[in-house]
């Protein structure tokens, strides 16, 4: 059979002999010299491995956009289609793949993932760890020999890592990012293979995790890998190329929202311990910097799954009441709950056990959840439908805060937490559909179910539960990598040390901010430090807002009121960093964000830098703008897109001995002239 050539923007596939060889751009070559190891499918059932040369292309549908390749065995038990499409305004490529049992029997489909096979080179792996506190850490590393396995598998998709990684030889221009938009367990892959005298080759392999995945299809039944999303990285740097990837999931995957609105949580004043009076306190502070929402945290209620609120603490039973005073005061009114997490001791559990799973034997106290939905079932799903909708009649809720502070535990099927997450995600749009202006914010101890899926439900994602500063702009930074960093939700935590001005009487007064999660160990930060590294996304605040300083809160508002007129744009971004990621590393590490709504031609730039050894002045390059922008600074001044990418925006702090956290938000709006 003659060699038969398709192209797909910068992707080339050659068909021969029925198998399917890919080719990136000329740089990475999808082939190898073993056949049985080629392709870009690998599938298993029963106990048949289906790989390279024992899956032929029977059928290629091709257009413009998209390809579409038809796979199947020798024996027709399987069909296979993998749909790949390419979106012309940012460049990337998604992956969609379908098996379908095609025989007379059920089978057990024990694995399906897609394969990338690599040339032999010398290869570097880029992937994020992500624990509590700690997320969206990445880095480099060589990869010469054995298996590198990314991969999650107890419900909490960012929970250890990311569903990302990047891939880059040592004599390619470009690196590759592949990204994974999970169904429940994820994993990525990374398997060197060497022969006799040949250097290794390089398997990437990603899908549904398959450690022990077991799932039954029955005669025409089929499975729908969860989508691969792959871009190329020019300059091989893993910061390059963030703002094709935003514009990607603007257009894609994140849902168009409203500006969303500036939020006060009561989580980190005093914890679960909520007291009317200084609620009302906090209420009266936050309305007064401009917040337009009033969550009420965890506290309020019986336990995890009992959600009657307490007779005997918080609001006594009146928490309709408390509501009704937020509203009058302008302010939308808020709950925290998880959703998904039931604790044993909520009477449902002995009522309706068929709408539970055991997840987590051991959790124990408030947010203790010993069971999770069965949204697989429509009984449970019903349920938690009927649960969540009367809670937001009920309160009138103008946001809800979903929390996951709990595994999903352990799935030794591998098949039942993607039936979970499909019939919870079904839930979620039932929610957003029966009640379009309610805002939902995905949390999970802070980021740890912060993936591209959950990008398509929730209107506000919470960045993390380390509520220092300076721990979120170096977390902001690992997810500018995977995420869209306009609906990124952070927190200023806060509280007054008085009128504490440890550099003299004439600077600033500095406040109080935790160090990580909980009040324990804290540090001091300048006000508008802070609030500059908390309005790069959706701004939010918590802690003892009512202690502030008359000072501080003429600074808040005043930021507060700025950030309003630009949070449209600022949400709308696309992000790039237009400083390495290893520059927050050093203790005089400069990070610099560019953000641009390419829709209202606005452009924001945050630069923040910890001054020391006179290292005060840098030029920075905007870059990624229409050819055609032009747009006006704060003074008036009027700058084409050539004269910032090419000659820079120079960028001055004050320097003093102290070493100081500082920051700056410069602004452009498009002009006509």
């Amino acid at each position: 059979m003659a060699k038969q050539n398709y192209s797909l923007g910068r992707l080339s596939f050659t068909l021969a002999d029925e198998l399917l060889q890919l080719q990136f751009c000329g740089d990475y070559c999808c082939r190898t010299h073993l056949p049985e190891l080629g392709g870009i499918t690998l599938a298993a059932f029963g106990t048949q491995r289906l790989e390279g040369s024992a899956l032929r292309c029977r059928q290629v549908t091709a257009s413009p956009l998209e390809l579409s390749f038809q796979l199947q065995d020798a024996a027709g038990t399987v069909a296979i289609q993998s749909v790949w499409k390419l979106c012309p305004q940012s460049g990337l490529f998604s992956r969609r793949d379908r098996i379908c049992n095609t025989s007379s029997a059920s089978i057990v489909l024990r694995r399906f993932l897609a394969r990338f096979p690599f040339a032999a080179g010398d290869y570097e792996v880029y992937a994020q760890h992500s624990r509590w506190g700690r997320e969206s850490q990445g880095q480099w590393c060589a990869f010469n020999s054995g298996t590198l396995k990314l991969a999650h598998r107890w419900g909490r998709t960012t929970e250890g890592g990311a569903p990302y990684a990047a891939v880059r030889e040592k004599y390619c221009r470009h690196a590759l990012a592949l990204h994974v938009i999970p169904n429940g367990n994820w994993c990525l892959k990374f398997r060197q293979y060497g022969f006799s005298n040949l250097k290794p080759m390089l398997i990437a392999e990603l899908g549904q995790d398959d450690e022990d995945f077991q799932l039954t299809l029955a005669p025409g039944e089929s499975f729908e890998a969860p989508e691969i999303l792959l871009q190329l990285l020019p300059g091989r740097e893993v910061e390059s190329g963030t703002a094709e990837l935003h514009r990607y999931l603007l257009e894609h995957l994140a849902p168009a929202v409203p500006p969303l609105p500036v939020v006060y949580n009561t989580w980190l004043d005093r914890m679960t311990t909520l007291e009317v009076p200084r609620l009302r306190q906090q209420l009266a502070a936050a309305r007064a910097i401009g917040c337009e929402v009033f969550v009420v945290d965890a506290g309020w209620f019986r336990c995890l799954g009992d959600w009657r609120e307490l007779e005997n603490k918080a609001f006594q039973g009146q928490m309709s009441q408390f509501a009704d005073e937020v509203r009058a005061a302008g302010l939308r009114f808020g709950i925290w709950l998880d959703g998904e997490a039931f604790s044993a001791l909520a009477p449902v559990i002995q009522e309706h056990p068929e709408y539970f799973v055991s997840s987590n034997p051991n959790a124990t106290g408030l947010l203790g959840g010993n069971y999770r939905i069965d949204a697989a079932s429509p009984a449970g799903r019903d349920y938690l439908f009927a649960l969540l909708s009367g809670l937001i009649q009920k309160y009138n809720l103008g946001y809800l805060k979903f929390d996951m502070n709990n595994s999903s535990g352990y799935d030794c099927s591998g098949a039942e937490l993607a039936a979970f997450s499909r019939g919870w995600f079904s839930v979620i749009e039932q929610i957003r559909h029966a009640f379009p202006d309610l805002i939902l914010e995905n949390c999970a101890s802070g980021a740890l179910r912060t993936d591209l899926q959950t990008l398509k439900f929730f209107s506000s994602h919470f960045i993390s539960d380390n509520a220092n500063i300076y721990e979120v702009l170096r977390i902001t930074q690992g997810m500018f990598l995977r995420f869209l960093p306009g609906r990124l939700f952070r927190w200023l935590v806060t509280t007054s040390t008085g009128d504490f001005r440890p550099h003299g009487p004439e600077t600033p007064a500095y406040l109080v901010q935790p160090n990580a999660s909980t009040w324990l160990q804290f540090s001091t930060y300048e006000a508008e430090f802070g609030l500059l590294a908390t309005a790069m996304g959706v701004m939010g605040f918590s802690g003892d807002l009512d202690a502030l300083p008359p000072e501080a809160r003429k600074t808040f508002a005043a930021v507060v009121q700025r950030y309003k007129q630009h949070r449209q744009a600022i949400q709308n971004s696309e992000g790039t960093l237009l400083t390495p990621v290893e520059s927050m590393n050093r203790p005089e590490g400069w990070l610099v964000f560019q953000l641009f709504d390419r829709s209202s031609g606005e452009l924001n730039i945050f630069a923040f830098h910890k001054v020391c050894d006179g290292d005060c002045c840098r030029i920075f390059h905007p870059c990624g703008l229409p050819p055609d922008w032009r747009g006006r600074d704060a003074s008036g001044r009027s700058y084409s897109a050539a004269q910032l990418q090419e000659h820079g925006i120079q960028i001055t702090f004050e320097y003093n001995q102290h070493g100081d956290f500082q920051a700056q938000w410069l602004s452009y709006k498009r002009s006509e002239e």
